[in-house]
């Protein structure tokens, strides 16, 4: 509904969970590419019609390299890349069960909880 009539052109998909891997082919356009970055627990099904159907191309990657985790760590260290609105909770390292138990059942609010851990 949000794409409009015309659906996505390029979709990541990046949680790993059968229901976005719905999502990403429900939502995309004849033509599209779609990144399958998140990395999936259990084997998803994937409604092939469609991919057929709409001519979608899945592309498949493994993660990240070390240049790019040294890139990204070197973003951070400059300031260049706030990652303060990724975090949506805190716990102390003692509460670190409760930090698990709010995320399971906070799963639609809960991004990146840290569980801090003092020096």
């Amino acid at each position: 509904e949000k794409f409009g009539p015309d659906k996505a052109d390029l979709i990541f998909e990046c949680v790993g969970v059968q229901k976005t891997v719905e999502q990403a082919v429900a939502v995309a356009r004849k033509g599209t590419d779609v990144a399958v970055v998140g990395v999936f627990g259990d084997k998803p099904a994937v409604d092939m019609g469609t991919v057929q159907d709409r001519e979608l191309r899945l592309v498949g990657t493994l993660m990240y390299q070390q240049p790019d985790w040294v890139k990204a760590i070197s973003l951070i260290d400059q300031g260049k890349v706030d990652l303060a609105p990724l975090v949506t909770d805190r716990f102390a390292f003692a509460d670190y069960q409760k930090a698990y138990e709010y995320i399971d059942a906070n799963r639609e609010r809960a991004m990146k909880v840290m569980i801090v851990v003092d020096a």
